[in-house]
């Protein structure tokens, strides 16, 4: 990563300090911890009182954690309900790197061709809630049983229809890479 630990804990620690200039509410914000991740600097905020004493009564409720990005610096809010359901790195490659995410029809569908037959696997596309017919869903398991990949407008459906969580922020960035601080 072109970005350090260090570097991701003071980028952060930079931001949250501008921040806190002209919002008061984030004034005692302190970083509490940083970790690497396969798509950045996962970095943990609370409230100072929490990192010198981490019970529940210290704690900000709603204190997102901060993704740095390794090669730009750009900070990025990662919603709570997205680290819980630890869909967020996915989310962060579909949402602010353009990558989308894997259908998630296929595997169970390979699954079931080779475990149930094409049959089950048909009416498990019918079951998913994407709508699909049974033309599409035919095709579908045809095109996996084929070549392991179903046509691409039908892997969008299933990809889109997918329960989305809120959108994850940039709030800052990118910053001067000229060099890092000593």
């Amino acid at each position: 990563m072109a970005i350090s630990k260090k570097r991701a804990t003071e980028i952060v620690e930079a931001f949250i300090a501008g921040y806190a200039k002209c919002n008061p509410e984030f004034q005692g914000t302190a970083v509490i911890g940083v970790r690497e991740t396969a798509v950045g600097w996962l970095v943990a905020r609370q409230s100072e009182e929490y990192k010198i004493n981490p019970v529940v009564e210290n704690a900000i409720i709603g204190c997102n954690p901060y993704l740095v990005d390794p090669e730009d610096g750009s900070i990025y809010e990662i919603p709570g309900e997205a680290i819980e359901s630890e869909e967020w790195e996915g989310l962060y490659l579909e949402q602010i790197k353009g990558i989308p995410s894997p259908d998630p029809l296929a595997n169970s569908v390979k699954e079931a061709l080779g475990k149930e037959g094409k049959r089950t696997a048909i009416g498990l596309i019918r079951k998913s809630g994407n709508n699909f017919s049974l033309a599409e869903a035919i095709s579908y398991v045809e095109s996996v049983e084929g070549n392991g990949f179903p046509p691409a407008e039908l892997a969008q459906r299933a990809r889109s229809s997918k329960l989305r969580h809120p959108k994850i922020e940039k709030i800052s960035g990118p910053i001067q890479l000229d060099a890092e601080p000593e």
